[in-house]
């Protein structure tokens, strides 16, 4: 019984596999998948029920081939974009009449269809798998695969700063992910994304110097990020021309955004007095069933900065904490809007000072 409930985490194998289908078809078939994951997906959020089951699985390695599965995925549905807003190659004549028209018929209003989705797909599932991966300390295997995974997302930084800034410094002052009461999503983009780049510049720094490196070497893992980073700007510019280019900029940002939302709503407003200790408190939960499914659990968060090595299928909700008032996909669009945003956590953040709030953040947000 617990094996088929680990069916769920192929979902997203499932959504990349219809967002190709729709790339194939081409014209209005390239807005169905984003239009899915975004009346489906919030729907969901909000009529479906809360997860809180922690199943005991025999096979872990069939949950492992989920995540290889959707990497696999995401690299196929990159590369039918590729080939649909490219042009015309010589190979096309070995491919379906119907795939080859509809490439042709589509509009560039409709391309964007095909962008926005994989855009999101980049945010919810490619920097998730890599933010599960780049945890497994433990495998070199691992960790190489989410640093290529994490460049190919467009954040090289995030695979250094996260695990060495991010998990230390959560919470505090000194973490640029940890969204501050009243920022806006605009603001903390710009601040995030930015504050990621310097700190993991500043990790790499502090780790080459101990082992006697040039800092401007190979052996930099940020530079390393943006040479894999380069590479994939080039087989996309050598497979859809610069409108591959342009296209998988797009993707990027839109992905990015995603990527940021999650981190901005997972520890807004919440403080800590740096050098003590993390606790579930330090991060918002999320129990939606859909959104734990298409993201691997990562609203699972309060466990897992408990215990950053633990795999996603054992990560526990922690009922001692609170939980975000919606999901991620909700999230995604809700912050777009500030004041409604606050004032839909503004109840929230009064009832963790008033119940989960040290004496020592609470002098914190006295200061400030």
């Amino acid at each position: 019984m617990s094996q088929a409930r680990g069916l769920k985490f192929f979902f997203p194998i499932f959504i990349m596999g219809m967002t190709l289908a729709c790339n194939l078809a081409g014209r209005g078939w390239l807005w169905f998948p984003t239009a899915f994951m975004l009346s489906v997906g919030v729907g969901r959020e909000w009529l479906g029920r809360q997860n809180l089951a922690t199943p005991s699985y025999r096979w872990p390695l069939l949950l492992d081939l989920a995540l290889a599965a959707s990497t696999l995925a995401l690299f196929c549905v990159w590369l039918s974009l590729l080939w649909l807003v490219g042009p015309v190659h010589a190979y096309e004549r070995h491919l379906p009449a119907a795939w080859v028209a509809a490439k042709a018929a589509s509009s560039a209003l409709e391309l964007g269809g095909s962008v926005t989705s994989l855009g999101i797909l980049f945010g919810a599932i490619g920097f998730v798998v890599g933010h599960e991966l780049i945890h497994r300390t433990g495998s070199g295997f691992a960790t190489g695969v989410a640093r290529v995974l994490l460049a190919f997302a467009g954040s090289p930084a995030f695979g250094v700063e996260h695990v060495h800034g991010h998990h230390l410094n959560v919470g505090t002052g000194e973490d640029p992910t940890t969204a501050r009461r009243g920022e806006s999503i605009y603001a903390f983009f710009f601040r995030s994304v930015w504050g990621q780049f310097r700190s993991a510049w500043h990790i790499e720094a502090r780790r080459l110097r101990t082992r006697r490196s040039s800092l401007y070497g190979p052996a930099n893992r940020l530079l390393q990020g943006y040479v894999m980073l380069a590479c994939f700007v080039a087989v996309s510019a050598s497979l859809g021309g610069a409108r591959g280019v342009v296209a998988y900029g797009l993707v990027l940002v839109i992905g990015r955004y995603y990527l940021e939302v999650s981190n901005y709503v997972q520890h807004y407003g919440l403080v800590r007095v740096p050098g003590t200790t993390v606790q579930s408190r330090h991060a918002w939960d999320q129990y939606a069933g859909s959104t734990n499914m298409l993201t691997f659990n990562m609203p699972r968060h309060a466990d897992h900065h408990l215990y950053g090595d633990k795999p996603f299928f054992r990560l526990e909700p922690k009922l001692e904490t609170l939980t975000l008032p919606i999901g991620y996909k909700t999230a995604a669009l809700v912050v777009l809007l500030p004041p409604l945003w606050q004032r839909m956590m503004r109840p929230m953040i009064a009832k963790w000072d008033r119940e989960l709030a040290s004496s020592g953040e609470l002098g914190l947000l006295s200061e400030g």
